[in-house]
């Protein structure tokens, strides 16, 4: 009990008029203390209950007026805390002193735990000493304790063992609290962590920049983030990102920070990756796409000299893909990659696309396009040189179109476009080299993209038209079928043949459309041309290799022959040897269901790939069409006349069909047949025709035959 409270009581009843009951309505509704008891001696050894206050009657278990002169001891219940609060009283009372203690005592309402504090009265209007006995219950106030424990351990317990970093700095910004994560972070003993500001540990130039946050949030009162890169006594690298915090004093001045640290190192890592990832392909290192335009704004943005921007693709990637796996091609990419960094300079710059796709910036500083030509016959020559990949030693070439800034464009976009024309013009011409932009090509690209454009809407415009040029058998002197040539009414060219968009139609994936297209029509036209015949009369139609890989070929076959009645021996199906050459499983299995159907299956424009005459062997041939470069010129080319004497002598062998393709001379209608090629097909006996013209010629037997 204060002092100040014990010398109120004195100086209460010190006055001869204060009664008890002033003292109690004194203390009644203080919270400090819940029982007011006056005690008073009486006989030796015995105390009288004086007075009471209603909450000591309450907690006794006894109306007020009841207790009055009764036994002090007689209402203090019978357990171990009587006889100390007995011995108490009684110290209390014969040596005037004010005594304070705890006990331990059972009370009608439950046990209590009591702080007692006794004081000795100095004056009384009644004679008798008197103590007045002040008790508080204990109770609630150690529950509260132990709960306040209790939580202190568990932010205690949290505080250590959270994987964040806790450091409190005071206004000097030095440490004055640090928990378990940061001592173990920094790999040194508290006690030379605490008192040090983060420039004395672990200090550095990031250290400085985190000092100085720490000071602008003592200085703003205002919380701060910032991300802290900094290495600790192993030299390992750390990453944080930490709350600064101000706190503040009861007087509400800013007293220190508290900084709460989050380690995001792993975090850094993964930033740092997908940064590369974004940036770098993967499979060979180099920049990607990205990277590569914006180093070519970059050095057209900045350069004092020419920029030659190189396209490179190389030549038939897919074959080693498909012949030896896509692992072998991946390796073989890498080291091309690595090749190509060879040839740079530290001005140069390689990037890859995509794919077999490689882009090349080189600074043409001394701007002479002779050493800037040997320069990239330098590279052809090194990418020439054998790559030796596990048991394979692969040979490759390569394609390039090199377009120049500021001589050609001023843009990246219009140098990458013409850098693509120079490259297309290359791979149209043969592949294995390399090419400058010129203005022509430009317009050529224009044009075949205007046509792609055009070409989407070909068949939903019914620009399309089969015309079909007859098969001549000389020996019965009778038309026997004929070829499907699609042709194309542009409405801005005009009539087109195939060559001028068959290409487009094929790299685009158009061809499917228009394959099916064409041979539904076809076999439209067989249906009507062989009604009422005895011998079929075969229309002849040129499939695309397109048509054959990742495409339903023979179910559209089906679904043609169901929609128009057409029967398979009416048509005749032209495949090119390039198709064969590839050797998919998937095209003999659907070669060998369509022949089955009865379809007749014929080689066209027969020698003019690099034959492998082994196809005959596993593919059902049943026709050779003999190119017409073999047929032109025959009469005054020995070696013609052998190539194609060995043609037929093959075919007969193979008991193969021939149709001689192209003849447009008696001389070479007459001599093929001389050599046992009877079928021939050109502009001798007939021009390609609309369907209606060739329906007229046949009924009429206008068709000149000798």
């Amino acid at each position: 009990m204060s002092a100040y409270k014990i010398n109120t009581f004195n100086s209460l009843l010190s006055i001869d008029n204060t009664s008890a009951g002033d003292l109690l309505e004194f203390e009644a509704n203080d919270p400090t203390y819940e029982i007011v008891c006056l005690v008073e001696e009486g006989e030796p050894s015995e105390l009288y209950l004086a007075d009471m206050n209603y909450a000591a009657a309450k907690l006794m278990g006894i109306a007020q007026d009841m207790a009055v002169g009764r036994s002090f001891f007689e209402l203090w219940p019978l357990d171990e805390s009587r006889v100390l609060v007995a011995n108490k009283l009684l110290h209390c009372l014969e040596h005037g002193e004010t005594l304070c203690f705890q006990v331990h005592t059972g009370l009608p309402d439950g046990r209590h735990a009591m702080d007692i504090s006794l004081i000795p009265l100095l004056s009384s209007c009644v004679g008798r000493r008197r103590i007045l006995m002040l008790a508080r219950d204990i109770a609630e106030q150690r529950r509260q304790c132990r709960q306040l424990d209790s939580l202190e351990r568990v932010y205690r317990t949290a505080v250590d063992n959270t994987p964040d970093t806790i450091v409190r700095y005071d206004r000097n910004c030095r440490r004055i609290y640090a928990n378990r994560s940061f001592i173990r972070m920094c790999r040194r003993p508290i006690s030379e962590l605490l008192g040090k500001t983060p420039l004395e540990y672990p200090g550095g130039p990031s250290m400085n920049k985190y000092q100085r946050a720490i000071q602008t949030c003592l200085r703003r009162g205002e919380a701060v983030e910032v991300e802290l890169r900094w290495r600790n006594s192993n030299d390992s690298e750390h990453c944080s990102l930490v709350r600064l915090t101000p706190e503040h004093s009861e007087q509400g001045e800013i007293a220190s920070v508290l900084a709460v640290g989050r380690d995001i190192t792993n975090v850094e890592y993964l930033r740092k990756q997908v940064h590369h990832l974004s940036n770098f392909d993967t499979l060979s290192g180099l920049p990607n796409r990205d990277q590569f335009y914006y180093r070519l704004h970059e050095m057209i943005t900045i350069a004092g000299a020419r920029v030659a921007l190189i396209m490179l693709d190389l030549d038939r990637f897919r074959v080693i893909n498909d012949s030896l796996g896509h692992s072998i091609g991946d390796v073989l990419l890498h080291d091309i990659s690595g090749r190509l960094l060879e040839y740079i300079n530290d001005d140069g710059f390689v990037a890859r696309l995509g794919g077999d796709e490689f882009a090349i910036l080189v600074m043409d500083n001394d701007n002479n396009s002779k050493m800037l030509k040997e320069s990239v016959q330098g590279l052809m020559a090194l990418l020439a040189q054998p790559f030796q990949i596990d048991e394979h030693e692969l040979r490759i070439s390569v394609s390039m179109g090199i377009a120049l800034y500021p001589d050609d464009g001023s843009s990246v976009n219009e140098l990458i476009k013409f850098a693509d024309s120079a490259l297309h013009h290359v791979k149209e011409c043969g592949r294995n080299g390399f090419g400058f932009y010129d203005r022509g090509l430009t317009i050529g690209l224009t044009e075949r993209m205007l046509l792609e454009g055009e070409l989407h809407k070909a068949v939903q415009r019914t620009e399309l038209e089969l015309y079909y040029q007859p098969k001549i058998d000389r020996l019965r002197n009778r038309v026997i079928g004929c070829e499907a040539l699609l042709r194309w009414h542009n409405p801005r060219r005009g009539l087109l043949t195939p060559d001028n968009f068959i290409s487009i139609a094929e790299e685009t994936g158009i061809i499917l459309e228009l394959g099916e297209w064409v041979l539904r029509t076809a076999c439209a036209a067989a249906v009507l041309w062989n009604h009422n015949k005895m011998e079929p009369f075969k229309v002849a139609v040129n499939l695309s290799a397109r048509q054959f890989v990742g495409h339903d070929l023979l179910g559209s076959v089906q679904r043609i022959l169901a929609e128009t009645c057409c029967r398979p021996e009416w048509i005749e199906l032209e495949i090119t040897e390039s198709l064969l050459l590839d050797d998919r499983s998937e095209t003999r299995k659907t070669l060998d269901e369509l022949h089955a159907l009865g379809f007749t299956i014929a080689i066209d424009d027969f020698g003019t790939a690099y034959s492998a005459l082994n196809y005959f062997s596993r593919f059902p041939i049943d026709v050779l069409k003999i190119d017409r470069s073999f047929v032109q010129g025959v009469e005054q080319d020995s070696q013609r006349e052998k190539l194609l004497r060995g043609i037929v002598a093959l075919a007969h062998c193979l008991e193969i069909g021939l149709v001689a393709e192209g003849v447009e001379t008696q001389c070479q209608a007459d001599y093929l047949c001389s050599i046992g090629c009877h079928i021939g097909q050109g502009y001798l006996f007939a021009r390609p025709m609309p369907a209606l013209d060739l329906e007229f010629s046949l009924a009429h037997d206008q068709l000149v035959l000798s």
